[in-house]
């Protein structure tokens, strides 16, 4: 499920041709993952429940998949990770839920404030329908669970934790797994939102993706993300029979000075205008009375 404290910075997607698209924001959505067998194919299911109403939001199914299905849910945003039931892969499924499938239209939000549907009355027991946009990908080894990094202002761009079932914990940006990735060869407007053509396997992924490092966890039960005080970071703990515990920076300490950061200069530039003001405060004083005395 949701988590309720979580922090969302933007409701909406900016777009690399100026658009936006409004995130389907629901706090109560409970997610139920489960396998349907049969003699001759298996298939996995996710539903998403509203857990108010108890109305379905979203179903997804994919075919010649098995389980145990792995679960994680941060704003609109919805992980699964299952197994290809013929060659045994494991891979992982990405959907994205929004309000709308394409931009709204200028003229209706000049003019009535937003699509005309959204005036109209409607009960808050009617379910409401999102838009989504999914896509799979093969993952490097079998995954023991599966988290999403939160901060503090939800700032950060996400990050995708992967336990995986060799004790290492595999930290992925959502933007490799972007459903957004297109298919064809990158626009200029995909570009300008970063979007790299749509492959299914991730390739040889960087060393510093393992954010274990060199440790291991055995046998991994769960994976945790805690905000700290620091936008930039997040605790990220590793459990199992183990225990590992480390502070993650998806996008760098960008609100942290570097250790090689010259603070001598810092403080002789700030000492040196503190100096610099006070002088020319008294010589602009010192012309004035000058000036009343002519």
């Amino acid at each position: 499920s949701v988590d309720p404290l979580e922090s969302v910075h933007s409701p909406v997607r900016v777009l690399g041709n100026r658009g936006v698209l409004h995130k389907y924001l629901n706090r109560n959505l409970v997610a139920a993952a489960y396998t349907q067998s049969s003699e001759t194919a298996s298939a996995v299911h996710l539903t998403l429940l509203d857990g108010v109403t108890g109305a379905p939001v979203y179903d997804y199914v994919q075919p010649h998949a098995t389980g145990p299905v792995r679960v994680a849910i941060a704003e609109n945003l919805i992980v699964a990770h299952a197994q290809a039931t013929q060659s045994g892969a494991h891979f992982v499924s990405v959907t994205e839920l929004y309000e709308n499938a394409t931009e709204p239209k200028i003229w209706d939000m000049l003019v009535s404030g937003g699509d005309p549907s959204d005036s109209e009355p409607r009960s808050s027991f009617a379910s409401r329908q999102p838009f989504a946009l999914s896509a799979a990908y093969y993952l490097p080894g079998e995954v023991a669970t599966v988290s999403i990094t939160q901060t503090a202002k939800g700032i950060t761009p996400r990050h995708i934790l992967f336990a995986l079932s060799s004790g290492q914990l595999l930290a992925l940006d959502k933007r490799i797994v972007d459903p957004r990735r297109p298919k064809e060869a990158p626009t200029q407007a995909d570009k300008e939102e970063g979007l790299m053509q749509y492959k299914p396997a991730l390739g040889q992924l960087p060393l510093t993706s393992m954010i274990t490092h060199g440790q291991q966890v055995a046998r991994p039960k769960g994976v945790t993300c805690a905000p700290t005080i620091l936008e930039s970071t997040a605790y990220v703990a590793l459990y199992g029979t183990d225990l590992y515990v480390t502070r993650y920076s998806p996008a760098k300490t960008f609100d942290m000075l570097g250790e090689s950061f010259n603070y001598v200069a810092l403080v002789l530039a700030v000492g040196g205008l503190a100096v610099l003001t006070v002088v020319t405060t008294f010589i602009r004083r010192r012309q004035e009375v000058n000036r009343l005395w002519r």
